[in-house]
């Protein structure tokens, strides 16, 4: 498994769409559809905010030689907060309700070419700061992909 470049980008510009002549089916292997999962499903704050480990498998398919930009929307469904022991014990972690939705789209741009993988799996490293609204919490993490439709099933994240 390798990691790929990746840029962060909140911006909604999307290229041009490439021009796609009629091909012919080839006869011999099966192409399987793009999977994806969360490399670790309980993650710990370092710094300032959280490194979401996406990995993305190409299910046999031969890398684009260009980047390609992915949507991840992070949907807070769980929040949570440290308290401490009465008897002065070490803080714990417990669950609290919360009022609203709380959502972020993430935009990220993959470059797979910059890092070749035999296997066809590529590990992404997504940010999840404070600033941008992110606490400790339960999430439901959705990829899109360039076209804008759900890659695969959502999966869940715990940030501690």
């Amino acid at each position: 498994m390798t990691t790929g470049c990746v840029v962060t980008t909140y911006e909604t510009r999307r290229p041009p769409p490439t021009m796609v002549s009629e091909s012919r089916p080839v006869t011999g292997v099966k192409e399987q559809p793009m999977r994806w999962w969360i490399g670790e499903a309980r993650l710990f704050e370092r710094g300032d905010g959280w490194t979401l480990p996406l990995v993305l498998d190409l299910g046999g398919q031969a890398p684009p030689d260009h980047p390609v930009r992915y949507r991840i929307d992070v949907a807070l469904q769980v929040a949570y907060e440290r308290v401490s022991d009465e008897n002065g014990g070490p803080q714990v972690m417990r669950a609290v309700p919360f009022e609203g939705e709380h959502r972020v789209s993430i935009e990220e741009q993959v470059c797979f070419r910059s890092s070749p993988s035999d296997s066809g799996r590529y590990r992404v490293g997504v940010r999840l700061e404070r600033d941008v609204g992110f606490q400790p919490g339960e999430y439901q993490v959705t990829l899109r992909g360039p076209d804008g439709s759900v890659v695969g099933a959502p999966r869940s994240v715990s940030l501690h």
